[in-house]
């Protein structure tokens, strides 16, 4: 029996939809515990700030910012806003399919921001983050408040029809639903992400992408691109609404990164190549849509932090030593051996355990959810593993990314060598592995 993508990457789009899926066995009073956000330890203050940037025919764009700050004693700010605790938590639990309540004690919890504090001095790099298909935008706000706190500006944007459920000024932009929709052909899927070996996936992935064709997850990669850039494109020529105007003054737009979480990450990952003012991307886990990044040679730094794929493989089946993953972000001849493409697993969580909700305090049911992983020291490395990346990529302070990644026993590099065992006769699979000249 194929499985659900819900379970395997929170899409529940490709196989079969949230709403046509049996429902887990959670207790129905079932809540995720309240939990701390760490301390994000860096020399700034953070602040948090909200606003919406309108787009010329189509859904305005809703950014929620954390950025360096001067230090205050007022308030902190909760982990939703009222507006988001009283939309989108249910529709985050509605989408994850998780009893109506589950989110009701972690969206009041306080963060560590403070809403419209005064931003620091400076000009600051300009992070620009995408949420998982139907999930959130403070999905990842553990790692938001580290980042602003060691001086850079986070923009983490909703992506209008594919979030839970997005509060505005006018109501309410809801998730749409995926009854109804094309659904490509799951044999045809399958055959790419469960083949025997590296030939067998090699030779079906044209039909893998002709599947995908036509249906509501390439359409989505190409809107989401589409945010990501505009949000870009209004930062750069100031347009910004008048709330937001100091803190894009401060926002490096010449050191620029996207970053984002499951269909988030391998969103900024494509959007990346494709913008020439983005020096690096960060894909959390995200299955990588884009079929011109197979067989390719990216134009910039990438790093890809994945879940514990040997026990929760998020897309088809894995081994120790391979992942379908493999497929993207490199030529397949040399695989592996790119030096600014970074491959990282960490064990002992699943796809859902590379958000905040890892933090939880563990319940049988939260294990289910996240992975048994105690969620603090997967925060600690995830945070770690971003920040260094990004400090020498991106904000041009040079570290040593191996070396961070070696002090943790949860974290293994990965090389992406199985792909490399191709035969002269095979040849790259014109118009469909994108793979570049």
């Amino acid at each position: 029996m194929v499985r659900c993508w819900l379970a395997l990457a929170v899409v529940g789009l490709l196989t079969c939809s949230p709403a046509s899926a049996s429902p887990p066995d959670y207790p129905s009073d079932y809540r995720l515990k309240a939990f701390s956000l760490p301390e994000p330890g860096g020399r700034f203050g953070i602040g948090t700030l909200s606003f919406v940037v309108p787009v010329a025919g189509g859904d305005p764009l809703r950014v929620i910012a954390w950025y360096p700050a001067r230090k205050t004693t007022d308030a902190p700010a909760p982990y939703l806003d009222a507006a988001e605790q009283r939309v989108q938590a249910p529709a985050i639990a509605r989408n994850f399919r998780w009893p109506p309540q589950a989110m009701s004690d972690v969206a009041t919890l306080p963060t560590h921001a403070h809403t419209d504090a005064r931003i620091a001095p400076g000009r600051f790099p300009l992070l620009i983050f995408s949420h998982g298909y139907m999930s959130y935008p403070r999905e990842n706000t553990a790692l938001m408040e580290r980042l602003a706190s060691r001086g850079y500006i986070v923009f983490s944007l909703a992506h209008p029809g594919d979030a839970a459920d997005i509060p505005t000024q006018d109501g309410v932009i809801p998730t749409v639903s995926a009854q109804g929709q094309k659904q490509p052909d799951s044999d045809r899927l399958q055959a790419f992400w469960r083949g025997s070996d590296d030939r067998s996936r090699k030779r079906a992935l044209p039909e893998f992408w002709e599947a995908l064709h036509g249906g509501r997850m390439l359409e989505s990669l190409g809107r989401w691109r589409s945010d990501i850039l505009s949000l870009t494109d209004a930062v750069e020529s100031r347009r910004l609404p008048p709330e937001a105007r100091t803190i894009e003054a401060a926002a490096d737009i010449n050191r620029l990164a996207y970053l984002g979480w499951s269909f988030g990450g391998s969103s900024s990952a494509s959007a990346c190549e494709t913008d020439r003012r983005c020096r690096a991307a960060v894909n959390l886990d995200g299955f990588e849509f884009d079929e011109h990044l197979y067989d390719r040679r990216m134009r910039m730094p990438l790093m890809l932090i994945q879940s514990d794929w040997s026990t929760y493989p998020n897309m088809g089946p894995a081994s120790r030593d391979y992942t379908v993953y493999d497929y993207a972000y490199e030529r397949w001849n040399d695989a592996g051996s790119t030096p600014s493409v970074y491959r990282f697993r960490i064990s002992g969580i699943s796809h859902l355990g590379l958000t905040d909700l890892v933090l939880a305090p563990r319940d049988p049911v939260r294990d289910r959810m996240f992975g048994p992983a105690d969620g603090a020291v997967v925060v600690e490395e995830v945070n770690d593993l971003v920040e260094t990346f990004l400090d020498h990529y991106v904000a041009d302070r040079p570290t040593d990314l191996l070396a961070v990644a070696a002090k943790y026993p949860g974290v293994t590099a990965h090389a992406a060598n199985e792909i490399r065992h191709w035969r002269n006769e095979e040849r790259p699979l014109d118009g469909h592995a994108g793979g570049a000249p």
